[in-house]
């Protein structure tokens, strides 16, 4: 799926609500980190020494790879749910879809939501999880993360 302004702004929405959650003393440095990830959306290179602080100024390893993961992670969800969703009604408009994706995690908010199955909703939680490991994020902290976005999209909240 290509990347349009919609994609970017709900990617960045639901990843500050994430990060707000998860990781709060990241917030005033979540635009610069999510531009970053925008402009190179690949995960960071696990491999290299870790002997001095990417940021220079003593910020952990957690709040460097907060952001750039969670916008990483709903990136895949968004695409795995605007596949499913563009599957089950492919002769809708497009702006219907990418409404029924959003609908998704704005419970209440818009069109009625495509109903996905228990298999696709572990499946995308599952490619939100491993998104966010390829992140550098641990497996508590992955899953933390796909949790809080499954919350948001299951629940509502």
């Amino acid at each position: 799926m290509g990347r349009t302004p919609t994609d970017r702004a709900l990617v960045e929405e639901l990843a500050h609500e994430i990060i707000g959650d998860l990781a709060p003393e990241e917030l005033d440095l979540f635009d610069d980190l999510s531009a970053e990830y925008f402009a190179n959306p690949k995960p960071p290179d696990m491999s290299a020494k870790t002997g001095d602080d990417a940021l220079g100024f003593g910020i952990g390893d957690m709040l460097i790879a907060s952001t750039p993961a969670a916008a990483a992670m709903v990136s895949v969800v968004v695409a795995f749910a605007t596949q499913v969703i563009v599957q089950a009604a492919s002769d809708e408009a497009s702006d219907t879809i990418r409404e029924k994706v959003k609908a998704l995690f704005r419970r209440g908010k818009g069109p009625a939501p495509v109903r996905l199955s228990p298999d696709q909703l572990r499946q995308m939680r599952a490619a939100a999880e491993a998104e966010a490991k390829r992140f550098g994020l641990s497996e508590s902290d992955a899953q933390a993360m796909a949790d809080a976005l499954f919350r948001r999209m299951v629940l509502g909240d």
